[in-house]
């Protein structure tokens, strides 16, 4: 797999409406032995993709993220919130 198919797929899986629907995406598109990677990827574009959200749908979307991936997304969201 090409570097960017994967952060193409993964790009895309970030837009999904819930965490289960994306990883489901991600489980779906990509062979098997990227499915991992596909994941972490995904989180580094989960913070714009939320903030896209109307706000009534945000907390329940991360609410949806399992904890050791969900650390890392509130991080994100708070740096992007800071710099706009």
């Amino acid at each position: 797999m090409r570097p960017e198919d994967l952060r193409m797929t993964a790009k895309a899986a970030a837009q999904k409406s819930s965490y289960a629907e994306a990883v489901i995406f991600l489980q779906e598109n990509l062979e098997s032995n990227f499915v991992d990677l596909g994941v972490k990827t995904m989180n580094y574009y989960l913070p714009r993709a939320i903030l896209a959200l109307p706000k009534a749908e945000r907390r329940p979307y991360i609410n949806g993220i399992p904890e050791p991936h969900r650390a890392f997304v509130i991080n994100g969201i708070s740096v992007l919130w800071k710099r706009f």
